[in-house]
């Protein structure tokens, strides 16, 4: 908990409680959306993000947002092994499978309970198996929860056609990065060659997790972020 903190979790346009754009679900989109939303709700707020927020975040800091940032487990380059080429290549053609089908068929198969399941085992480091349970049942509550198949296809889509990377010079203000050394989406070089690239950021490398640290270790991302709160 971050008593001394204010907290606001919006959805994602389309996500959720959160009606959808009647234009595409793009970078460009999803940045302008949240510098309105800081704007008309917290124009003083440290803005974080996680994982895809993260380059959304980073995006609406290239083009305006001034306010302190935090990103968890940034999503700081693209550029995988052939595993990973391979693994990206299967889920970009699951995506396009259920864009073509029926939007019932296609809705179906996009919040498919194997699919989240697996997604959930890769990215899941904890040993403890309560923890685990948890997080695989906090992904099969939430990770579906989109308006229409054209918003689910068109925000996976915008995940995987930029990285933080690509808006790092135009950013200006403090960030703080915390990332992680088990990290199955950026490995901790990427985010490290990242924190050279801004302009004025601090890294924070967290051990023995991955890219779940929201999940597997909230308490000490938190004690991270109310100091840099403090300071900035």
């Amino acid at each position: 908990a971050l008593p001394t903190c204010h907290v606001l979790i919006p959805d994602l346009p389309g996500f959720g409680g959160s009606e959808a754009f009647q234009g595409p679900h793009s970078i460009e989109s999803y940045s302008k959306w949240l510098k309105g939303f800081v704007s008309l709700t917290s124009p003083n707020a440290t803005v974080l993000g996680h994982s895809f927020g993260t380059i959304v975040v980073a995006a609406a800091a290239a083009t305006g947002l001034t306010n302190p940032l935090v990103l968890v487990n940034p999503v700081a380059r693209y550029g995988y092994s052939v595993s990973k080429r391979v693994m990206q290549r299967f889920v970009d053609t699951f995506y396009l499978l259920c864009e073509r089908l029926p939007e019932r068929l296609g809705s179906a198969l996009c919040s498919s309970p194997l699919f989240v399941r697996l997604m959930s085992e890769v990215l899941a480091k904890t040993k403890d198996s309560a923890l685990r349970k948890w997080i695989h049942q906090q992904h099969a509550d939430n990770f579906s929860d989109f308006s229409s198949v054209r918003v689910a296809v068109e925000g996976y889509r915008a995940s995987v056609s930029a990285s933080v990377s690509d808006f790092a010079t135009r950013i200006g203000q403090s960030v703080l990065l915390i990332a992680s050394d088990l990290d199955d989406i950026t490995p901790i070089s990427s985010t490290k060659r990242l924190a050279a690239e801004l302009i004025n950021a601090e890294l924070e490398v967290l051990k023995d997790v991955g890219h779940l640290v929201h999940y597997e270790r909230p308490k000490e991302a938190a004690r991270l972020i109310e100091e840099f709160c403090r300071q900035h």
